[in-house]
């Protein structure tokens, strides 16, 4: 216990030079929060450098060389702190910078223009390669590896970034410009690699037939194969209630010799006569159904709510601040936590929603519910989970329209006879339409990409068949079946039905959004 206490005290008093190293950032000039944060992060990377060096050489325990590296990583911060005050004191007096201290205001700017910070950070990697060389089991049985691949990236995109600015500036393209293409080149290469490629392999995909452990996706004789099962839709009369949906249903051709089998998906009469809906994929009809039925319920229901607690937080009242940063909490919680945070309260035995029910319970003679196991409760239960969110970012922007409403609107109206109902629908929804449109927009498409929750909530005896979120079923489909092209097929066709919802919410934006400034431009012409 004392050991660890020890590693502790390591830990904060390394940090405590990193925040050191943010503060001076903050009073030469640079952004605050930029500087803690590299302060902080610079002091956490060299106290585990210095750890895994001391660990291997000296041979001392992991606990012993984490207190001495966080001691020594807080005496380098402060050693460096000490020496940027003396030299910031022996150039107080002085407009230009000192060599090797350069006064911009631009944080990232001065990272890149400080190459003796790389050739510092460059060093101890080389010492802790060294290391991983001469014992190998280093990147296997401890936590370095990671600290190492977060190091090493913030360090390429850091030292990329220095040499497009160095090459810009040699080339005659002046500062400012150098700097912002300079800082833009990692996102570039992010959104190329991780989003762009992505997309456009997703959609060639989408027209072969591929597992991932196959070395290459092969040919579909009918290109169109995977989406022609997806949209293969059929409805058959049951003239004998004996026979099989197997018969009743039957199998369509396609183009290939390839056949698609028709699934019952629901039953049902019309004029006396019973007859069955099939599709060449039911999971994916009856996931997409419940993942609608999931936006239709949640987002009004959360929009309604964030309203409410909007209006509640726009009121003059004393600590009012504590409350607002209260309710907003839960827009910076991690959702996986959040996931599993209701998977406990919904539990059926030891729940604390069930718990609190059982009077209720034993009142009526219910039992106790499973919450996620029941194919009729699923639903409710999501939607309740959904409803943590409107105390977040959408109550944030809701309140910031109220705020944004002239007060005179309201005084106006007063002096006109009208009462708290006719304020709030003649003046506060209509001058709140532009932000409602924005929060209906965000919320109907995080309604229909919902993953984490059922990711984190997938109890046992819960399959294909009860109706699973679409998204979830997509990965499903193609991590655990290994029908990836298939899988990308049915994310494009996610894909397209949120843009098609998303323009028909802009196409009615017209009839119910007012645009203050849009109004008055009308008037002036």
């Amino acid at each position: 216990m004392q050991t660890e206490w020890l590693v502790l005290v390591a830990i904060i008093w390394g940090n405590i030079g990193g925040f050191l190293i943010g503060l001076l950032y903050f009073r030469t000039g640079r952004p605050v929060a930029g500087g803690v944060t590299m302060g902080a992060a610079c002091g956490a990377a060299g106290s585990g450098l210095l750890a895994a060096a001391l660990r291997e050489i000296t041979f001392l325990p992991d606990p012993a060389a984490s207190t001495v590296a966080g001691v020594a990583g807080g005496g380098i911060a402060l050693a460096a702190l000490w020496y940027h005050t003396i030299r910031t004191s022996q150039t107080a007096a002085v407009t230009t910078s000192a060599p090797g201290i350069h006064w911009h205001p631009h944080l990232v700017r001065t990272v890149l223009e400080d190459w003796w910070a790389f050739i510092l950070i460059g060093a101890g990697l080389l010492v802790f390669a060294i290391i991983g060389v001469n014992n190998p089991d280093i990147f296997v049985q401890t936590y370095y590896p990671t600290m190492f691949r977060y190091t090493g990236v913030a360090v390429g995109s850091g030292a990329l970034m220095f040499g497009i600015n160095r090459l810009l500036r040699l080339i005659g393209v002046k500062p400012e410009a150098a700097t912002g293409f300079a800082l833009i080149v990692p996102w570039l290469i992010g959104f190329t690699v991780f989003t762009t490629f992505p997309i456009g392999l997703s959609f060639y995909l989408s027209f072969k037939e591929y597992n991932i452990l196959w070395d290459a996706p092969k040919d579909l004789e009918d290109p169109l194969f995977n989406y022609k099962k997806i949209f293969a839709i059929k409805i058959a009369k049951q003239d004998n209630p004996d026979e099989l949906w197997i018969h009743t249903l039957g199998v369509k051709e396609t183009e290939g010799g390839k056949t698609i089998r028709y699934y019952p998906l629901d039953e049902f009469k019309w004029r006396g006569d019973t007859y069955l809906l099939g599709a060449g994929d039911k999971f994916f009809w009856k996931g997409l159904w419940f993942t609608v039925r999931y936006a239709v319920f949640s987002v009004p229901l959360g929009l309604m709510g964030a309203l409410a607690v909007a209006l509640l937080l726009n009121q003059a009242i004393r600590g009012i601040g504590y409350w607002r940063t209260l309710y907003y909490l839960p827009a910076v919680l991690p959702a996986a936590s959040i996931a599993l945070l209701w998977f406990w309260l919904f539990a059926p035995n030891r729940g604390l929603i069930n718990e609190s029910l059982e009077p209720f319970y034993s009142a009526f003679g219910i039992s106790r519910p499973g919450w996620f196991t029941d194919p009729k409760l699923r639903l409710p239960a999501f939607i309740i989970m959904g409803l943590w969110g409107i105390f977040g970012a959408n109550t944030v922007i809701l309140l910031a329209g109220l705020k944004n409403i002239p007060p005179a609107l309201y005084e106006a109206a007063s002096i006109d006879g009208a009462g708290i109902w006719t304020k709030f629908r003649r003046i506060t929804i209509p001058m709140l339409s532009p932000a409602l449109f924005y929060n209906l927009v965000t919320n109907l498409i995080a309604a229909l990409q919902v993953f984490t929750q059922q990711a984190f909530i997938s109890p046992e005896g819960i399959t294909r068949e009860d109706g699973l979120f679409i998204n979830w079923l997509i990965y499903l489909e193609a991590f655990e079946h290994n029908h990836m092209g298939y899988a990308s097929a049915m994310g494009w066709l996610t894909t397209m039905l949120i843009i098609i919802m998303t323009i028909l919410v802009f196409r009615s934006s017209s009839a119910w959004v007012f645009y203050e400034g849009a109004r008055r431009e009308e008037g002036g012409a």
